[in-house]
């Protein structure tokens, strides 16, 4: 039985005997964890926000430009006018274009998202490979940065299938109604082990890997979910350093330690499981 402390000894022991190289791969993998981000998003929406409060500006107009020479008697006729047509609500080429604008938006948006996921599955997760390869051999000895090729030596077609349904299905975990977000965390721990399998084979099936995850993280979640929970006080203190004891020691023996919850978890599922335990 593993203890969070000698995790974290070993994994900051290791790191330590390695430091600037260590440093560079975990900036590595800070960056590629955000590289899917579509921050362009963002800003389509705030645009398509200016573009609809216009479209509603101009529509109003028109009732403006009649009752410019008012006196301000709405019971007059044509203030009576005016009312009932405000009440009638927008026209229908005010809804026609603000319906155009949110289409238009909604695509970019789709798009955006295609265009990140095929970025992470064909370049983004075989680095990670590389980065988990890095620090499982940085255990044992000082590695060298050639590890980082890991994810496009091997089989890189099998990584970037393993590694897509991997994130495929933490997609469509997620859409589940209300659970969909805790469900999906379970099974991202679920999940955990296998960028590090693939770095340690990239011909493993995908059945297999999925399977060997499971079998590793069984009765380990919250014992993995307690030992991320225990560098808390790491990243909230590298805060106040504005990210800079993130970067020079928090993020290294983060992955550090992870890698050797999965040296250690890894040491009795060394054999392949065949007995067609479900993926899922």
């Amino acid at each position: 039985m593993w203890t969070r402390g000698e995790l974290k000894e070993r994994g900051k022991a290791a790191f330590k005997a390695n430091y600037w190289k260590c440093v560079l791969v975990a900036l590595i993998v800070a960056l590629i964890s955000g590289g899917c981000s579509t921050g362009s998003g963002y800003s389509s929406g705030g645009n398509a926000s200016e573009m609809i409060n216009e479209i509603k500006n101009r529509g109003g107009s028109s009732s403006d430009v009649n009752g410019g020479n008012d006196t301000g008697d709405f019971s007059s006729g044509t203030s009576d006018e005016m009312v009932e047509g405000q009440d009638n609500g927008p026209d229908s080429g005010t809804v026609a274009a603000v319906m155009i604008v949110f289409f238009v938006v909604l695509i970019i948006i789709i798009i955006a998202t295609v265009i990140g996921f095929l970025i992470s599955a064909f370049l983004l997760n075989p680095v990670r490979i590389g980065c988990n390869r890095f620090f499982v051999n940085n255990l044992d000895d000082p590695a060298d940065l050639s590890c980082l090729s890991r994810g496009f030596d091997g089989n890189y077609k099998n990584v970037v299938k393993v590694m897509f349904f991997r994130d495929l299905y933490l997609f469509l975990w997620c859409l589940i109604p209300i659970a969909g977000i805790f469900i999906a965390i379970v099974k991202g721990f679920e999940y955990r082990m296998i960028p590090y399998l693939m770095a340690d084979d990239p011909d493993l099936d995908k059945d297999e890997a999925f399977s060997l995850s499971k079998e590793m993280m069984d009765g380990q979640k919250w014992n993995a979910f307690v030992l991320d929970l225990s560098f808390i006080g790491w990243h909230l203190l590298s805060l106040l350093t504005l990210g800079i004891l993130e970067i020079f020691y928090v993020a290294p023996y983060v992955e550090s330690t992870k890698a050797a919850l999965y040296e250690t978890l890894n040491s009795g599922y060394t054999d392949v499981i065949e007995d067609g335990n479900s993926i899922y």
